[in-house]
């Protein structure tokens, strides 16, 4: 699985590398913007949220938090599975 966020001003680089990633299998998830991403029609997975924000600058904040919070109920599922991975992932260190 490959997890990837994209928001606008994409990056032609992360959607070559999506695009290499999905002819190998590779599922993915994406998280982008309101317009979504290029990379959206390869997702497995597209999770779109607001970023046009009264400022100069779009803000990522609110994908930032959809992703946390969908990690803490992907850790609650795997339960003691996913500490296993988590202390072979810091072994790796």
């Amino acid at each position: 699985v490959l997890v990837i966020f994209d928001i606008r001003r994409y990056q032609d680089s992360l959607l070559r590398f999506a695009e290499k990633a999905h002819q190998r299998g590779v599922q993915i998830v994406l998280f982008t913007d309101q317009w979504l991403s290029p990379i959206a029609r390869l997702a497995r997975h597209v999770i779109a949220g607001r970023t046009a924000v009264p400022s100069a600058w779009d803000s990522s904040a609110a994908l930032f938090v959809v992703a946390e919070t969908l990690i803490v109920a992907v850790t609650r599922q795997l339960e003691a599975e996913g500490a296993k991975r988590i202390r072979e992932m810091e072994s790796l260190r």
